[in-house]
């Protein structure tokens, strides 16, 4: 999951990460049982970000989806070539 969060520097950057799993798993629970099992990975990344970067920031993350199919499509096709 990538996220574009603006928080202060007061709140640690895994505190934002534990919330962000924490609510996101509960909501998933909630709304799509049948995914009992899910649970999310332990770590998380954290980078910061100029303002300059964040219309980029965002189309990249925007482009997540697309991308993460392409790259399904390149590994099943590579193996299904070999």
């Amino acid at each position: 999951m990538h996220s574009l969060i603006l928080a202060p520097p007061t709140i640690a950057p895994c505190e934002i990460a534990k919330w962000l799993k924490g609510e996101s798993s509960l909501w998933i629970h909630q709304e799509f049982p049948y995914l009992h099992k899910f649970n999310w990975q332990d770590g998380y990344a954290a980078f910061t970000v100029n303002k300059s970067a964040v219309t980029d920031v965002v189309r990249y993350i925007q482009n997540q989806l697309e991308h993460r199919q392409e790259e399904f499509s390149r590994r099943v096709f590579g193996v299904l070539e070999s």
